[in-house]
């Protein structure tokens, strides 16, 4: 709650490996524009609910949560980047998730400006089901690289990609 004027919490908690959940409000900060890698490696954290809600002025969540291999899908709340309005990388974010089986329908609807999804869900060996309108909002996105290499996809639902017509790379997409 102090600490309102820094911009960057890249890498803050980086392989904390006994943080099993992040408390609502953890970040009141109206001054931050990254989480990079901000709990990448934190192997036992399990749910990150509504985390980073009305965060405006985040611009990336790259890699995130990458490697938090204990997370759940119903640890992941669809309101986690509510009014992160001006997000526009994804890229990474939940790489390496392997316990996550599907994710919340509307989860990016907050972010139009979006246009890194590259490897977003990459290596989530358990990511069966992708939820119908994923990227509804997804009208500036570029890249959808490896987004969803390496997992258990077996149905892909009806216009994903239908609004994402600004994309200038699929490459290794499933």
């Amino acid at each position: 709650d102090y600490n309102t004027s820094a911009t960057s919490f890249n890498n803050t908690f980086y392989g904390c490996t006994g943080l099993t959940d992040i408390p609502v409000g953890l970040f009141n900060n109206t001054s931050v524009s990254t989480f990079n890698n901000t709990f990448t490696n934190c192997t036992s954290l399990t749910g990150i609910s509504s985390v980073f809600q009305n965060l405006a002025t985040v611009t990336s969540f790259n890699g995130t949560f990458s490697g938090c291999t204990s997370l759940v899908s119903s640890g992941i709340s669809a309101n986690t980047f509510s009014g992160c309005s001006n997000v526009t990388d994804f890229s990474n974010t939940f790489y390496g998730c392997n316990n996550i089986t599907t994710m919340p329908s509307g989860i990016f609807n907050y972010s139009s400006g979006v246009t890194l999804f590259a490897g977003t869900f990459q290596k989530c060996t358990q990511l069966s089901a992708i939820p119908s309108g994923l990227f509804d909002y997804g009208y500036n996105v570029t890249s959808f690289a490896n987004i969803f290499s390496g997992t258990s996809i077996s149905v892909i639902p009806n216009g994903l990609f239908n609004n994402t017509t600004k994309v200038l790379s699929f490459t290794g997409t499933f």
